[in-house]
């Protein structure tokens, strides 16, 4: 049985998922054409999906992207938005 904080932070990381989602969209529509704002869209994006990745880790079997890659991944696209 899954305990009551395991469930908190796996729709923690769903609801943080869908807020950079959206962040991502907005900021695209406003200043997704110069290459400073398509970085951050990229950023926004990655993070989501690392979010989402996450979420669905404690409910799915999601070993095709180990959880050490993706953070890299998502820490390379912060770390080129700075």
């Amino acid at each position: 049985m899954l305990s009551l904080w395991i469930v908190a932070g796996n729709v923690g990381h769903a609801f943080a998922a869908a807020l950079l989602a959206s962040l991502a969209i907005l900021t695209s529509r406003r200043s997704g054409r110069t290459r400073d704002g398509q970085v951050l869209v990229v950023a926004l994006t990655l993070t989501a999906l690392w979010s989402l990745r996450h979420a669905l880790g404690g409910v799915l079997s999601m070993s095709v992207l180990p959880d050490g890659i993706s953070e890299t991944v998502r820490n390379a696209a912060w770390l080129a938005v700075l």
